[in-house]
């Protein structure tokens, strides 16, 4: 350890070993303890969300601040355990300890007050969020999760593949598959199950779906396509942006909707195009002239390669421990 990073010492992580927090960045911060999968198994009661893994770290993690006092609480991905450390530290159990949520989620405001920072993935969240609490909030960019240096790439090439769309949250997938029906482009989208897709017509033959599948196969479709779609609904809350950032880390051209907090990502008309949520016809524009002008899409693509280093985990680990260095002292 640098002496730069000597004061990570006095703080202990609490995660879920992914993402991130498996990654060889997050090594620099030397204390950290992750979720035992005790009890294994899929759908909403799954290793990462068992209420019995949840709470044999957060026992740990209570136990390791008894044991050795540090300054500062980090949660990572083991974000369903933030509300109980919050009242912890609302019934004085907690002193003269910091707490930081460092994964982006809904929690409520008065459990929000307990923390001193939570890290979110769009500003337009702060802005969601009570006047009394919106300091607590800090904007960091979301890091790109998975294996770019194997990937294959389309990115440049004369010649054109496919489109692409996927993940599932907050997608609006009909509008998408209405705008390309009548075009001469393939789509390719992954997503979760048919409820996350939401489309009860039958599909356009120029559009294949695929459910879900292994992150780096997830990859390695995206990797190959010709640019990028986002397509999201008109929502409360920000959603996407794992997706949008998995994209412009391969250097790829991005449409997706704004007002959606996408903007903190995609600019129009610098590496990629906004447009309004719910319309069939802005979308077909802007795939159709993506398509055909390829000196514009390239030029996007250009600006989007020059901005990878953002949003890879070296990036996120830098500002992370800037952060913590700010909250000790």
């Amino acid at each position: 350890m640098t002496q730069d990073t000597k004061f990570l010492e006095q703080t202990i992580a609490l995660s879920v070993h992914k993402n991130f927090w498996a990654a060889s960045a997050c090594e620099q911060f030397p204390n950290r303890i992750y979720t035992k999968t005790i009890m294994p198994g899929p759908g909403r009661f799954g290793s990462n969300r068992n209420p019995i893994n949840n709470l044999t770290i957060a026992l740990e993690g209570y136990i390791y601040y008894l044991r050795h006092r540090p300054k500062l609480i980090i949660f990572g991905s083991a974000n369903r355990i933030v509300p109980w450390f919050a009242r912890l530290k609302k019934l004085g159990l907690l002193p003269n300890v910091k707490l930081l949520a460092t994964t982006q989620s809904y929690w409520q405001d008065d459990e929000i007050r307990y923390l001193d920072k939570v890290i979110i993935y769009s500003r337009r969240e702060i802005e969601l969020r009570a006047k009394s609490i919106r300091s607590k909030y800090h904007f960091i960019p979301l890091p790109a999760d998975g294996n770019y240096k194997t990937l294959p790439s389309a990115v440049n090439n004369k010649e054109k593949s496919y489109i692409f769309a996927g993940g599932g949250a907050g997608r609006d997938f009909a509008t998408l598959i209405d705008a390309v029906r009548d075009l001469d482009i393939q789509l390719k989208i992954v997503t979760f199950s048919p409820q996350s897709l939401n489309y009860d017509r039958e599909l356009p033959s120029n559009c294949t779906v695929y459910w879900r599948m292994p992150p780096q196969e997830f990859l390695t479709i995206m990797a190959k396509s010709t640019f990028v779609i986002v397509p999201l609904k008109k929502g409360e809350y920000p959603h996407g942006h794992t997706t949008i950032v998995q994209a412009l880390r391969m250097g790829k051209t991005v449409i997706t909707n704004r007002n959606s907090s996408a903007d903190n990502y995609v600019i129009n008309g610098h590496n990629g195009i906004l447009i309004p949520a719910g319309d069939t016809n802005a979308c077909k524009q802007a795939i159709t002239t993506l398509w055909q002008d390829d000196t514009l899409r390239q030029s996007y693509e250009k600006q989007a390669q020059l901005e990878v280093d953002k949003l890879t985990y070296t990036a996120y680990a830098a500002q992370l421990t800037k952060l913590c260095q700010e909250l000790i002292k």
